[in-house]
Parts: structure tokens; C-alpha cells; sequence
């Protein structure tokens, strides 16, 4: 039946969700149901796992998550959340099970192999109808979780089911009248973003003008019309036939309903459901424990950015200004699995105070495969060299930040900031300047020279993620260009000799955005990458 849980909704509990590292105190009860589903092809009933949460408010909720067989080692506790009911002011019934056909399960009747308490064991003879107060508003097919106007679930034995439908109705009470747990709370639908959380914690309204799903009967006539536009095409003898054929042609695009638009990020479900195990996220800068530091300050100075006017035609270079952001921890490590938004699982440095335009705080990791890349299929490992850097907005670019017009780059990242959320890495030219300092002591021929210091553009190898407070791009090398990948393979044994310097910046082609400048800078002497500690494996996949 259900489990208890303690404390409140941990840190920031008004306005994240309770998966999430350090917020799952606030679970007040769970278990595995069995949901009927109210899908148009799937009918039938489900195995979940039913969650009630509560947290920072008056409202309580219950979640229910999609379970997979193969995650019982997985580092993703709960599974995929999948759908959300709000508990206050909802109304619990109890109702006798009707006879269904073998067919209408999952499974076609057979015996779930991981549960012993599915329908074809079950003693039970009624089940339980939740509906809420007011149904939710109209959402794209594609925003998970669903907000859900009424479930049915069922458990098996009536034993069990009596257990869940007191824990369910005790729940609704608490919520209606603020009894029980003093700590009740609707979230906010996932991510969320620097842009999409309100003061107040209450949920954004969805989106109302995204397209509908197409309807299978558009689809039937439209299938029909084209078929029957190929064969008058294709037999056509005269202008009649052939007119019918683009005319058919073109009512296909008619009836077609358009195709959605890729959610934006607000709108995506968190792409990293898991928590590290303990009760305390690592550090930025202690990921993998206590140790040598690694990585230090660099000079923005060392690095040739652009400059005007007229780059494009003139192709001027020059030293960088003062970085925006400065170092404020680093990590380093070799993962089994590529490691993904980072920032959510660990405990970020503190921001500098004063307001402004610009994230507070910029983390970027850059993931370094360790086998050889192949020109076909996938690497006989998946293992990696992490390589995290947490950098600090320093109070002089955020003050530049509210300035008017502040120009060039700072007015360049402040919009790269407010667009990440809709057009992500598309937002700007993302790029990385990598150089060694000592190039003449680490032993690599002169012809590639050329590429010390070369700027590197990063778009589809990157992913972007939004917090609160920073904006996090995490760079995977393994989706480099095969000869790329070869070329940085290759050097992979200098590496411990040399001292590396790394810039990140954004570039810039207009006269207002020029000079470019570095956004934030690292140098890294000799990195023995073979002998790395282990990143966190909670901190992976």
C-alpha cells in the first residue's frame, strides 16, 4: 500500500518538482496500481506507480509514474512521470468492477512476470474513480505530465484497495480544509526555466494556440486522396483527369492539420529524473571528492577574439577584454555513461548579489569520450572524461547588464539568455577556443599548429538547460565530425603535458556586437586524465 514521508519540500520546494534531488521528504504516501487507461488505440488496465506529494502550500496532489522492468538499477528512483491529479477539492467513488474480456489488458490476459497483484490475480471487486474539481485546461499531446480530470484505479485484493481509498480520502480532506500536513502545494508544470517561474508559485496558464493533434479520420481521407491523385496522375489522357489529380493533390494539404512545433523548453518535461543517493547533493568543486585542484583561473587576455569594424570583410583580431564570468569551481572525472545537466544535482556556488540581465552563473561541461571514435556503430565503451566548470558573473558585467544600452558582448549574452529558452543552442553562436600554452614542449608536429587557438563553433554537439539562476551547456564530443573526433583522439596522450587554456564565448559578425569577448576562461596544467577519479554514477545517464 502507501509509504510515509517526512520534512518539508526541501530547498526551493515552491517551485520544483519532488523527484528532484532533496525534495522527496514531501512523499506522503505511494504504491503500485493498476490505472485504467483512456487512451483512443490502448484500453485496458496498467501498472503505475502512484505517488502523493505535498509541499510548501495548501494543495496536494497525486502523481502517478511509468515503471520500466529494466530500471531496477537504474539511477532514475521513480521512472517517467507521466500524469498529475490535483487532490483538492476532488471527489473519491467507489464502484463495482465490470467483467472485461482477456483482451482488454496490457498483457492479453497473461500473467504480469513482475507483479503479483496484477488483474489476472485479482480478488478485487471494485475499483476507485478520482475526478477533480474543475478539469484542466486543454494541453498539446506532447506536454508531460498530463493534468488529469478523473482517474480510475484498482488494486488487488479489497483489502488493499480499502487501504488506498482511506490514504486517497484523508488526502482530499487534508487539502480541502489545510488538516494533516501543513505543507501542501501545487507546482508549476516542468522545467523550470529563469524566465517561466512566477513569485507567487502558481502554475503558468498552457499554451492556447498550439496546433491539434491530427485526427485519424483526416489522416484516412487524406491517404485516400492521395492514392487516388497518383492513379489519375498516372492513367490521366486528358486535361480534365489531370486537373482532378492536382486538385486532389492539393486538398490533401487542406484537410492535413499542420504539424506541431517542437515544444519549447519551458514546455519539456525534465529531462533528468533521478536524484544522487544520499540526502546531501555534492558541491560544485567536491563532485568526486576532495582533492588536487585542477583547473584554475585563466587570462582572457591569451585569446585572439574578433574586432571591427567590418570583420567579415577585414577579418581583424585582437586580445579579449576582461571575462564576464570568473571561476568558481571545477570537477573532473571519468563517467561509465554521459552525464547530463549537472547543475540540478549538485549544490551551485553562491551568486553574486545585485540584479541584472545576465544568468548568475554559468556551468558548462564538456564530456570527452575515452574509446576511439570508429567511422560506423557506436564504440565498443560508453566510458568518459568529465570535465565541469561552474563560473561566477562578476558584479562589473552585471552592472554593465542594466545599463541602457549596454552593447557588445554583454548586450549579446543578455539576449542570448532571454532566446535560450525557445530556440536553445539557436540562440547564439556558442564557441570554444582551445589553446596550449607550451606548444613547443609538448612534442606535436608543426602542421597542426594551425588549430591551436581555432575557434570551434558548438550547436547540435551541445544541449542547453535553464535553472533558476544559471544557464548550463553541456558539450558532447562524441557528436563531433568523424575527423574531428580522430584528430582529438590523437593527442590524447600529450594532454598530460600540456597546459591547456580554455575560452567559451559567443560569436559576434555585426559592428554592435564587436569586439567579441570572452565569456569565461580556464587553464588546466598537465591533466593526467587516465588518472581520474570516478564520477558519481547517480550523476550519469
Amino acid at each position: 500500500g502507501g509509504g510515509g514521508g517526512g520534512g518539508g519540500g526541501g530547498e526551493g520546494g515552491g517551485g520544483r518538482w519532488p523527484w528532484e534531488s532533496g525534495l522527496l521528504g514531501g512523499v506522503c504516501g505511494f504504491g503500485v496500481l493498476e490505472k485504467r487507461r483512456d487512451g483512443m488505440l490502448r484500453v485496458g488496465w496498467v501498472e503505475r506507480l502512484f505517488v502523493l506529494w505535498s509541499g510548501g502550500g495548501a494543495l496536494s496532489l497525486l502523481y502517478y509514474k511509468r515503471r520500466g522492468a529494466e530500471q531496477g538499477g537504474s539511477d532514475e528512483l521513480l521512472g517517467e512521470v507521466r500524469g498529475v491529479l490535483e487532490l483538492r477539492g476532488a471527489t473519491l467513488e467507489r464502484r463495482a468492477l465490470e467483467a472485461e474480456p482477456p483482451s482488454a489488458r496490457e498483457d492479453g490476459g497473461k500473467a504480469s512476470p513482475r507483479s503479483s497483484t496484477s488483474s489476472s490475480a485479482s480478488s478485487a471487486s471494485h475499483y476507485l474513480r478520482i475526478v477533480a474539481r474543475e478539469p484542466p485546461a486543454a494541453e498539446p499531446f506532447y506536454v508531460l505530465p498530463k493534468r488529469c480530470s478523473a482517474l480510475d484505479v484498482r488494486r488487488g485484493t479489497e483489502e488493499e484497495l480499502d487501504e488506498w481509498e482511506a490514504m486517497l480520502r484523508h488526502a482530499i480532506a487534508a487539502a480541502e480544509h489545510g488538516a494533516g500536513r501543513p505543507d501542501l502545494q501545487l507546482p508549476p508544470p516542468p522545467p523550470i526555466s529563469a524566465a517561466s517561474p512566477s513569485a507567487s508559485g502558481a502554475p503558468p496558464p498552457p499554451p492556447s494556440s498550439s496546433p491539434p493533434p491530427p485526427r485519424l479520420f483526416a489522416r484516412a481521407v487524406a491517404l485516400v486522396l492521395f492514392n487516388g491523385g497518383c492513379l489519375l496522375a498516372h492513367y490521366a489522357a486528358g486535361t480534365a483527369l489531370l486537373a482532378a489529380a492536382i486538385l486532389c493533390n492539393l486538398a490533401i494539404f487542406a484537410l492535413m492539420p499542420p504539424t506541431p512545433p517542437p515544444p519549447p523548453l519551458q514546455q519539456r518535461p525534465p529531462e533528468a529524473r533521478r536524484t544522487v543517493a544520499g540526502a546531501v547533493r555534492p558541491k560544485a568543486g567536491a563532485v568526486c571528492g576532495a582533492g588536487a585542484v585542477l583547473a584554475r583561473s585563466g587570462d582572457a587576455a591569451a585569446f585572439s577574439v574578433r574586432c571591427g569594424p567590418d570583420y567579415p570583410r577585414r577579418g581583424l583580431k585582437a586580445p579579449s577584454g576582461p571575462a564576464i564570468y570568473e571561476l568558481a569551481a571545477s570537477d573532473f572525472g571519468r563517467a561509465h555513461a554521459r552525464p547530463r545537466h549537472i547543475a540540478e544535482l549538485m549544490q551551485l556556488p553562491a551568486a553574486a548579489e545585485g540584479p541584472g540581465r545576465l544568468p548568475a552563473l554559468l556551468v558548462v561541461s564538456i564530456v570527452t569520450p575515452v574509446a576511439a571514435p570508429t567511422l560506423y556503430g557506436e564504440p565498443e565503451t560508453a566510458d568518459c572524461v568529465v570535465a565541469a566548470f561552474c563560473f561566477r558573473c562578476t558584479e562589473a558585467a552585471q552592472a554593465a547588464s542594466r545599463e541602457a544600452q549596454p552593447g557588445g558582448a554583454v548586450e549579446m549574452l543578455a539576449r542570448f539568455s532571454a532566446e535560450a529558452a525557445e530556440k536553445r543552442m539557436e540562440a547564439g553562436a556558442f564557441k570554444i577556443i582551445a589553446q596550449a600554452a607550451n606548444w613547443g614542449e609538448i612534442g606535436l608536429p608543426s602542421a597542426m599548429r594551425k588549430f591551436n587557438g581555432k575557434p570551434v563553433l558548438i550547436r547540435k554537439s551541445a544541449e542547453l538547460y535553464l535553472g533558476a539562476s544559471y544557464v548550463e551547456i553541456d558539450v558532447f564530443v562524441d557528436r563531433f565530425s568523424f575527423l574531428a573526433k580522430r584528430g582529438l583522439h590523437s593527442v590524447k596522450p600529450q594532454v598530460k603535458h600540456a597546459d591547456i587554456e580554455l575560452a567559451f564565448l559567443l560569436q559576434a559578425t555585426a559592428d554592435a556586437d564587436l569586439p567579441e569577448r570572452v565569456l569565461a576562461c580556464v587553464r588546466i596544467p598537465h591533466l593526467d586524465w587516465e588518472a581520474l577519479p570516478a564520477w558519481p554514477a547517480a550523476m550519469c545517464g
